[in-house]
Order: structure tokens, then C-alpha cells, then sequence
């Protein structure tokens, strides 16, 4: 190869879904019980089904700009969004905020609860890994970048 002489291989891209989001059933909460919603993903909204529309009323705690649009497409008011994660909101929500729901999925960062804070979870969907795809395997037999 010369110098300035282009490098003519290709990397081919595939892509292969190994988890799906599927929607829990869970038990609606009353939105009179709590002060706010602390949502650490958008799949709360793609995947909490008809128990949301009962809690539109109650402002929301959104992890990431991402969750505060689809909380806004799904008809919430947000009244903070984060960049640091979940406990950075836990830790920096206002005083007046006393009894929050963690609307989330089965599989969630722990977070310490600030003492004067009363919360409660609802776990609205679940991750599952899906089969191994056939073209994939084959894929991995050969030369591969992950």
C-alpha cells in the first residue's frame, strides 16, 4: 500500500436484538397517595400500559432528557430532568416532594432513600433475552468485532 492509498476493506455491520421489552402487570397506584413520579427509563411510558393514565396528574422526576420526552408524549408534566442518574434526583428533588412512586423495570439500580422521603415501586416491564439467533452463531464462527 502507498502512502495516501485508501484502505479498501469493509467491516460489515449486522445487528441482532438479544433482550425484548415486555410489559408486567402491575397494580395501579392512586395518584392522590404521592407527590411525584421518579422514572428512570422511557420503556415506562412505551410499556406501563392503561395503569399511567391514573397518575397523569402527578409531576415527573425524569432520569434523562430521552424519559422526559416520552413522559411528555405520553401527557406528563416533568418538572425536573436529570443527568447524573436517579440518585442525584432523589437527592436534589424539592423538600415539598414527601411521597414519590418509582414506576420502573424488574431490573433496577438500587438507590438510598433520603429519610424524609417515603418510596414506593411498581415494577411496570421486564427485559427478557430472547433465543440466540441461528445467524448470529454463524456469524461468531467467523472473524468477528463485537
Amino acid at each position: 500500500m502507498q502512502c495516501g492509498e485508501k484502505n479498501s476493506k469493509r467491516i460489515e455491520v449486522h445487528g441482532f436484538p438479544l433482550f425484548e421489552v415486555a410489559a408486567q402487570s402491575w397494580e395501579a397506584a392512586t395518584a392522590e397517595r404521592f407527590d411525584a413520579l421518579l422514572i428512570g427509563s422511557a420503556n415506562v411510558f412505551r410499556h406501563g400500559g392503561p395503569g399511567l393514565r391514573a397518575l397523569t396528574a402527578l409531576p415527573v422526576l425524569a432520569v434523562g432528557e430521552t424519559t422526559a420526552e416520552a413522559a411528555r408524549a405520553a401527557g406528563f408534566k416533568v418538572a425536573a430532568t436529570g443527568s447524573g442518574g436517579l440518585q442525584m434526583l432523589l437527592d436534589t428533588m424539592p423538600r415539598d416532594y414527601r411521597r414519590v412512586l418509582r414506576l420502573a423495570g424488574d431490573e433496577r439500580i438500587p438507590l438510598s432513600v433520603p429519610k424524609r422521603l417515603h418510596l414506593e415501586e411498581r415494577v411496570v416491564y421486564a427485559s427478557r433475552p430472547v433465543p440466540f439467533p441461528p445467524e448470529l452463531a454463524a456469524l461468531l464462527r467467523m472473524p468477528a468485532i463485537i
